[in-house]
């Protein structure tokens, strides 16, 4: 009885491992792990994989056609491309589209001020500030919305579906390196039936990114230590080897506490234990304020950090907008850092490359970045 058991069991594994294999379909990108795009003979299909699971379930399925009398399977959603009206709900969105020169489709956003692309001027509001607001972006007019997912089956999203919205599930954020998030042009230039430009930009992107990485890796004897962003509210959130910014840092040529630790996520700190490991970093770099008084202003213990004292500060304010509010008050807007720094890793990597080895790069002006007076 007890073989029997097992036998069944052993059945029952390898059925539903095959099933759950067989609903993966093959990768098609180079470096980005959440979306495949799967060529058929009449319609494309875009496939996202769920960011939560390690990208071992199928998120959505998007199969894109040009005709609407292309037959399709029925196991997603139908989506004629191009498409030319959506709502977009953050500011990679806009850095993308604005690459493959499709801005004029955003119909709606949810934060228009704190982003740095200009959008159409009748571009509709769906945020009630942190929020997307419900009533507003089912009444904005938009046939699809870009946004992350983090609960599939809430009460908003079911309401979207039912106003007939198509949900354009984007998880570029999620991705562990440059390259990775870089490459998620390709997931536009599906939608908007421009592949041959998006894997055009990206390959020169990927192109010129290998290059400047070389160029370190050839170059740099000594590498210089790094300290990044500032304390918010308390807490001071650092880079690992496996994130984003710290992929960029290493690929620089710059050391720091935890180039060794591969957790994906930024570490919180306190301000005492920043001091302890990063007093005689020679630069810091990412400062959340405008000058070094400023920095002062926030905590005059920033004084105390060695780049301060030989002015090897900077942040990454060189391209950002600024609007009045009510009050008559200069309040910071969006920052291109977070568009085209996204889209274009490898001039994020030039700058920092810049700060700390400017001699490597002796005609490159800084793009993001800026040097704290």
């Amino acid at each position: 009885m007890r073989i029997k058991i097992t036998a069944i069991l052993s059945l029952l594994f390898l059925f539903f491992s095959c099933k759950h294999s067989e609903q993966l379909p093959p990768q098609s990108n180079q470096y980005a792990e959440g979306f495949t795009v799967v060529e058929h003979a009449t319609y494309q299909e875009l496939v996202v994989l769920n960011p939560f699971n390690h990208y071992q379930t199928v998120l959505e399925r998007y199969y894109l056609i040009k005709e609407d009398t292309i037959s399709t399977p029925d196991n997603g959603i139908r989506l004629k491309v191009p498409i030319t009206n959506i709502g977009i709900s953050s500011a990679t969105h806009a850095g993308f589209l604005k690459e493959l020169d499709a801005i004029n489709i955003v119909s709606a956003t949810t934060h228009p001020k704190d982003i740095f692309t200009p959008l159409p001027e009748n571009a509709k509001i769906i945020s009630d500030g942190m929020q997307i607001h419900t009533e507003r972006t089912i009444r904005s007019g938009i046939s699809a919305l870009m946004l992350s997912l983090y609960n599939e089956n809430d009460k908003q999203t079911q309401l979207f579906r039912q106003a007939g919205l198509t949900l354009l599930y984007n998880h570029e954020w999620y991705e562990q390196t440059p390259l990775a998030r870089a490459e998620w042009i390709k997931f536009f230039g599906a939608l908007l039936d421009k592949q041959t430009e998006a894997d055009s930009i990206f390959e020169q992107v990927k192109h010129d990114y290998l290059k400047y990485q070389q160029l370190v890796k050839d170059s740099v004897r000594r590498k210089k230590s790094i300290l990044t962003g500032s304390s918010f509210m308390g807490t001071w959130y650092l880079p690992t080897s496996a994130t984003y910014m710290g992929r960029l840092l290493i690929d620089a040529g710059a050391t720091f506490y935890n180039d060794k630790n591969t957790t994906n996520a930024s570490l919180p700190f306190t301000f005492e234990k920043v001091l302890l490991h990063y007093k005689d970093a020679d630069v810091w770099l990412g400062c959340e304020a405008k000058d070094k008084q400023q920095l002062l202003e926030k905590d005059e213990r920033n004084a105390w950090f060695k780049a301060y004292k030989t002015n090897q500060t900077y942040n990454f304010y060189k391209r950002r907008t600024t609007y009045t509010n009510e009050d008559g008050g200069t309040i910071v807007g969006g920052n291109d850092f977070w568009e085209t720094g996204v889209a274009h890793p490898e001039l994020v990597l030039c700058d920092i490359i810049k700060v700390l080895y400017p001699n490597l790069l002796p005609e490159y002006e800084l793009f993001f970045t800026e040097k704290l007076d």
